[in-house]
């Protein structure tokens, strides 16, 4: 009976050619990679030539009698399985017998010339798995270390989906952070395309079609256990290329000892890769201990729900988080995020949760100055906000020339590009932020308002049923999708649309039927245009509803005296508006050019080499409609 370590010189199994100080499975010119521990696990019961091994034999045997968890064990076995492609239900190559151990059901056969290897020791790979105590984020970090570093027959991994952890822990939100900081750490990683995934890999789904789907050569997939003191963290790398198993672990830690670990496990297995000893990603703002990663994974799951009343429970969670790790810069951010976007969603005024954003983000920057660049996305918004056109601009080039860019930034960006009347550009943007999180139903909403903007009505049309179909609570996306309505001439549904979006505003919507009446029959239009002035003179419409309706009305004047007056009075309209097809007739009144020039549109298209002709906005060679 051969021994585990000739065994380690190569053997083979039914068609395969196993090289365990390679790594390989060769069977003619496939080739299937697997990791040094299942390698290990699997000479270990080939050793035994069909007999049982139990958990505590292979323990000896590939750990050295180390402590191992039997979920470590388990995993190997999971892994050795894939790569053979043996059916764990109906197992034809390794066989689980209850309460006993594993045993290798096919014969071996010994080459009669080995293979000559180049020796080398496995343990500078297996080093990570030895390290005692790894939670969470040590998960994180190897993975990070590992997309950017891997090559396969030379050609280097250039883009990645990240699917959501699974979750077998009671507090969902926990799962969420971890697939979260696993992205962000990823984004910060140069040469690497990250794609978020919001739907939990299907292990029966096709590796083929997913990375088809999401475009990238990878998948990183993985699973968190917490039994309310320890975790266990599962992460897989697969190369969607050819379905090989480029990486897997297990880790297992206190909930406390996480952090301190990450950055020597990520510098550890990137070295083990590759001998180099640099961080794997740039620096950046983490927590201080579990507690705060704690409120501050919650404060994000709450935020991604995108409601009033999720928005306003991410604000108190991140208030606590800072409460608890004052030098936590990204809380702050997140706070700033949480404040900005709450009168989107909500009857908030604008300007006192702007002020509060920019307060935040301020002292955030002061306590951890590694989140300034980010920062600039919500000096961004805001200005664009108060119609700073320049001012915006000039802050969303900082954050775009950041080592990573996050899809907000590409999402708020959009939203500026069409305010200024750069339509093109702004589907451009909106596309960029959406190739990043294909499922944010968000960044859906907002690439096909784009779309209709540039009047591509057929995508705007798909775009708009997914989003308003993912159950979206922006009322900015009920209004645009009731716009879109009208547009197709199909105003009952626009009715519903604008009354629902009203209604998130907490804004009386009972004058939407008659009003919306005068769009859809002539004989209607003067009632509805009474009715419009009524409500304008007590001050019940909102700038951009009142100026969308006299325009619809066919009332041109009436749009342009909001526009003055808003002009005045120094506030400035969601300006996007004023270049969509349907304000073709307030673009051709006598005021428009002295409206540009007082909201300061004309210095800023100067400031970008455009210039307005006629009725369309002139870039360079380029005009935007």
């Amino acid at each position: 009976m051969p021994t585990y370590d000739e065994l380690r010189k190569g053997f083979g199994l039914a068609g395969w050619h196993v090289l365990p100080d390679r790594g390989l499975l060769q069977d003619g010119d496939a080739q299937v990679h697997v990791e040094p521990l299942p390698m290990d696990v699997l000479v270990a019961l080939a050793a035994q030539q069909g007999d049982v091994v139990s958990k505590d034999q292979l323990v000896d045997i590939v750990w050295k009698g180390r402590p191992v968890s039997d979920e470590v064990i388990t995993r190997c076995i999971s892994l050795i399985r894939r790569a053979l492609g043996d059916d764990a239900k109906s197992p034809t190559f390794v066989e689980n017998v209850p309460r006993r151990g594993y045993r290798l059901m096919l014969p071996i056969t010994l080459p009669e010339r080995a293979e000559p290897v180049e020796p080398h020791a496995p343990a500078a790979v297996t080093s990570a798995y030895a390290l005692p105590l790894l939670g969470g984020f040590v998960a994180i970090a190897a993975i990070v270390a590992i997309v950017f570093l891997w090559r396969d027959d030379d050609q280097p991994i250039q883009s990645v989906v990240v699917f959501p952890f699974r979750c077998d822990v009671d507090e969902e939100y926990l799962c969420f952070g971890f697939s979260e900081a696993l992205t962000s750490n990823l984004f910060r990683l140069p040469d690497l395309r990250v794609v978020k995934s919001r739907e939990e890999f299907v292990p029966g789904k096709s590796i083929r079609d997913i990375v088809g789907e999401f475009e990238v050569d990878a998948i990183i997939e993985g699973q968190v256990r917490y039994d309310g003191q320890r975790f266990t963290v599962v992460a897989d790398l697969i190369d969607g290329r050819n379905g090989t198993v480029l990486f897997s672990n297990t880790y297992d830690g206190a909930e406390e000892a996480i952090y301190d670990l990450q950055d020597e496990v990520a510098a550890d297995v990137r070295r083990s890769i590759t001998g180099e000893t640099d961080s794997a990603a740039p620096p950046t703002s983490r927590p201080a201990g579990f507690a705060v990663f704690d409120r501050y994974a919650e404060g994000l799951y709450a935020f991604e729900k995108r409601s009033a009343d999720s928005i306003r429970e991410a604000i108190e969670l991140f208030r606590q988080t800072i409460e608890l790790d004052p030098k936590f810069g990204t809380a702050y951010l997140m706070q700033a995020y949480a404040y900005a976007l709450l009168p989107e969603y909500s009857d908030e005024p604008q300007e006192p949760m702007y002020e509060r954003a920019m307060l935040t983000v301020e002292q955030g920057m002061r306590m951890d100055p590694t989140i300034s660049d980010a920062a600039a996305t919500i000096r961004a918004f805001i200005a664009h906000q108060h119609g700073d056109w320049i001012g915006a601009e000039n802050a969303y080039r900082q954050a775009l020339g950041a080592d990573y860019v996050y899809p907000i930034t590409h999402h708020l960006y959009s939203r500026l590009l069409s305010s200024v009347g750069r339509l093109d550009a702004s589907l451009a943007e909106a596309l960029r932020a959406r190739e990043l999180d294909p499922q944010s139903a968000v960044l859906i909403s907002r690439l096909a308002i784009a779309n209709f903007w540039v009047d591509n009505m057929d995508e705007a049309e798909r775009l708009f049923a997914r989003a308003h179909g993912m159950n979206l609570q922006a009322p900015i996306h009920d209004l645009a999708y009731a716009l879109f309505k009208i547009r197709q001439g199909r105003t009952d549904e626009a009715r519903e649309l604008a009354k629902a979006g009203l209604e998130k505003y907490a804004a009386d919507n009972r004058w939407v039927d008659p009003v919306f009446d005068g769009f859809e029959d002539p004989a209607n239009r003067v009632q509805a245009h009474l009715l419009v002035s009524d409500l304008s003179v007590a001050g019940q419409l909102p700038a951009r509803v009142e100026i969308t309706l006299w325009v619809l009305l066919n009332d041109a004047d009436r749009a342009m005296q909001v526009a003055r007056r808003l002009e005045t009075e120094g506030e400035v309209f969601e300006a996007e508006l004023l270049f969509i097809p349907q304000f073709e007739p307030l673009r051709n009144h006598p005021d428009f050019g002295a409206l540009m020039d007082a909201v300061g549109l004309t210095e800023y298209w100067n400031s970008v080499g455009c210039h307005w002709e006629q009725d369309a906005l002139r870039c360079g060679a380029t005009v935007r409609n």
